[in-house]
């Protein structure tokens, strides 16, 4: 529910549809470890990318798609679904996500943003990769070093 929560403060604050037409989406699976969708949040949420007139495109590694079949493009790798991406949302802490490649994220993505529904990053490390991060509970991190990060 934490990841719904932290979507809708962005949407309000930075019109998240008009801004992130295609969203590249990590995980699923209402948590690691299990390919079970139901009541994930990311269902729920892409559901609202959707009615927003987004696109998504997901990976992951045990999860099928469930009630979204039809409605998104999987793919089977989780760079694969960067590719076109405007954004990476990241609704599941499986463990490969936890130390991706943030240079081939940066490149791979239209504009260098995550959203992270896990809290799986260090804001200032990302910040220093000239990444904008967006979490829960944390405050939003641009592309520049911000103050208490070295």
């Amino acid at each position: 529910f934490q990841a719904e929560d932290g979507i809708r403060d962005v949407e309000r604050s930075r019109g998240l549809g008009d801004v992130y037409k295609r969203q590249g989406v990590w995980g699923l699976a209402f948590k690691a470890r299990t390919d079970d969708v139901r009541e994930s949040p990311a269902i729920r949420c892409i559901e609202k990318f959707l009615a927003a007139g987004m696109k998504v495109r997901a990976y992951d590694p045990e999860a099928g798609c469930g009630p979204l079949e039809g409605k998104i493009e999987t793919v089977g790798d989780s760079y694969d679904a960067l590719d076109g991406a405007d954004a990476l949302v990241v609704f599941t802490d499986w463990p490969e996500f936890r130390t991706p490649d943030f240079n081939l994220i940066a490149q791979n993505l239209t504009r260098p943003v995550i959203f992270d529904g896990r809290n799986l990053y260090d804001p200032c490390y990302i910040k220093k990769q000239g990444i904008e991060y967006h979490c829960i509970g944390r405050s939003a991190v641009g592309g520049r070093v911000a103050s208490g990060c070295n």
